[in-house]
């Protein structure tokens, strides 16, 4: 509750400049923890209406043989592999407000299809490389 706290300050006394320096530590560990061949687990979204979608956002968990979604951080119980090898991405790019409402500034999109649905896979843009290599790996 105090980090929540002081985080909370932090941003409304220095602004962005909190969040930009908090996102490129994540991403630093989020390299560490790919380079290492461990789990990542960063802020995500995955939207669309097959079973491994969900209407908000959560945790994209990317690990050396797959990438996965989870709506509650460090739970394995609740993480839902993505078929990686059953999608094709039509497109990356940068995060629209059509796309969900909750995306922060600095997200981005890979519209993927799974047969005829349309599947949203977001992140910040310093970690979408990795949801893009699990998909060359596939």
């Amino acid at each position: 509750m105090v980090d929540v706290l002081l985080q909370f300050l932090a941003g409304f006394l220095f602004g962005q400049t909190v969040t930009g320096w908090q996102v490129k530590a994540r991403a630093r560990r989020t390299a560490r923890a790919v380079a290492a061949r461990r789990d990542a687990v960063f802020p995500g979204w995955v939207l669309g209406t097959r079973p491994y979608c969900r209407a908000g956002g959560g945790f994209l968990v990317v690990t050396p043989t797959a990438l996965g979604f989870d709506a509650d951080r460090g739970v394995p119980v609740t993480r839902r592999d993505i078929p990686i090898d059953r999608l094709v991405v039509r497109e990356r790019r940068s995060a629209r407000r059509d796309d969900h409402k909750q995306m922060p500034p600095g997200s981005e999109v890979l519209e993927c299809l799974d047969g005829d649905d349309r599947i949203l896979i977001a992140c910040h843009k310093l970690e979408m490389p990795y949801v893009e290599r699990m998909f060359r790996h596939a």
